[in-house]
């Protein structure tokens, strides 16, 4: 998969390959009933923009029913609540957010983006 200045959707069925071609990728684990989570989605679709060179980003819904899916809550989650940013480097996992807030939120990805790619 090349590299896209947009941000990928993603399904249970579709993570998998999407991680396993990008040497580095970010994902962004919401739900549209979430208030932090819509106020991720401009922020995060800006830094998919700058960093599209050296990064992927994709986005999966875990809503269901006007909540989350308890599967795959679990599943990716370990059942926190979201957003829940999950970094990956050769498809595993190497770090993570949890909630956003606007005024540290964009500098930790930023951070993590660094440091995963020297």
């Amino acid at each position: 998969m090349t590299m896209s200045k947009k941000v990928i959707d993603l399904t249970d069925d579709t993570i998998k390959n999407f991680l396993s071609e990008n040497h580095f990728a970010v994902v962004d684990f919401w739900n549209p009933m979430c208030g932090p989570c819509n106020e991720l989605a401009p922020v995060f679709q800006e830094l998919a923009r700058k960093y599209s060179k050296v990064c992927a980003f994709g986005k999966m819904n875990l809503g269901k029913d006007g909540g989350l899916d308890p599967y795959l809550r679990q599943k990716y989650l370990d059942g926190q609540g979201v957003p829940v940013l999950l970094f990956f480097k050769d498809g595993k996992r190497v770090d993570r957010i949890l909630g956003y807030y606007e005024n540290e939120t964009p500098g930790k990805i930023k951070s993590i983006i660094k440091r995963n790619l020297k």
